[in-house]
């Protein structure tokens, strides 16, 4: 490590932002996997969300003078984080959920890729967990991971993310990203109206303000299984709005940065997606994702709604009379 190097990793600080809600039993590990950081210069901000748990006094319990715990009434994930964001001082930002983790090297090899890179944000790979007891045995997603690329182009990196240039897309963790203060400065607060994939609209925005994104192979963000505690929460009126307020603004930002049919094909899956999910139940939003559908006639594209025999039903009688036939199969269980 050049002498240079070694300077900033001890002049730059990092702000971690860890909005809390009801998470007293994970909230101790998770502060731990920041303390226990090779990088020295951290703040940690803890902002708990009106919890009804014990999530507050066990934050305030700490004594490491890195932390800094602030209270709110219960106004949900994205406003917590701007709240962080408010109070934080550091040159970058590491957003961070009260029950994932960081291994210990993830912010240095971060620091020393964009002290390099100006402008550049940040990722590294995501070992999905349920027990933190095996994290030494566990390995990045392998279907994650092909995504996450070095890119000298933000929006050709998001295009191939959300499927543009692939069969299916995928996701990045929100604890995978580092970014400089300054492109989130740019790029604008947390939409609190958004209560899903509100980092997915989020981080495209961050993207398209950045100059490229680096991608670390040194250190990994851990991401808790089971997020979600029934089906019926993931597939709520308010959770699939939520969504597709996303993917609207989603193609808004991407197709003002570039007309290609991958970009627009990307779009056209995203929606799809959102579409399938609102049908037949909600069936206004259904319409609204259809009928902001790019322009563009997808070749075999099949959105995946179930196992082999099921996408093969898909293939010869479409997605929409499939789906149907499978709600009301699930209504009578």
């Amino acid at each position: 490590m050049t002498e240079k190097i070694k300077s900033t990793l001890h002049l730059a600080r990092v702000s971690v932002i860890i909005p809390v809600y009801n998470a007293e039993n994970y909230i101790v590990e998770t502060i731990n996997s920041v303390l226990d950081q090779t990088y020295p210069n951290i703040e940690i901000i803890i902002i708990d969300d009106g919890s009804k748990d014990n999530s507050y006094a066990i934050s305030k319990g700490f004594t490491s003078k890195k932390l800094i715990v602030r209270q709110q009434k219960n106004s949900g994930a994205s406003a917590a984080r701007n709240h962080g964001l408010s109070i934080a001082t550091g040159d970058y930002i590491q957003f961070l959920d009260a029950d994932d983790l960081l291994s210990p090297d993830k912010i240095a090899s971060q620091i020393q890729q964009l002290d390099q890179l100006k402008d550049y944000i940040s990722i590294c790979s995501t070992i999905h967990f349920s027990d933190s007891k095996n994290l030494k045995d566990l390995k990045p997603s392998s279907y994650e991971d092909p995504f996450l690329k070095f890119s000298a182009n933000p929006a050709d990196f998001l295009v191939n993310l959300w499927g543009g240039n692939t069969v299916y897309g995928s996701m990045v963790s929100i604890h995978a990203w580092l970014t400089p203060k300054k492109i989130i400065d740019k790029s604008g607060p947390w939409d609190e109206h958004l209560t899903y994939d509100d980092d997915g609209e989020y981080f495209a925005r961050i993207l398209l303000n950045a100059k490229g994104v680096a991608y670390s192979e040194r250190g990994y963000c851990y991401y808790r299984k089971q997020k979600v505690n029934t089906l019926s929460d993931l597939n709520s009126k308010e959770r699939l709005k939520s969504m597709l307020i996303s993917s609207l603004l989603k193609k808004e930002l991407l197709l003002k940065h570039v007309d290609s049919y991958p970009a627009k094909l990307a779009i056209y899956k995203i929606l799809t997606g959102v579409a399938l999910k609102c049908l037949p139940k909600y069936y206004q939003l259904y319409k609204i994702a259809i009928n902001a559908l790019p322009k563009i006639e997808p070749k075999n594209y099949v959105p995946s709604i179930g196992g082999p025999i099921t996408q093969q039903l898909v293939r010869i009688f479409g997605w929409r009379t499939i789906r149907v036939i499978q709600y009301y199969l699930r209504l009578k269980e």
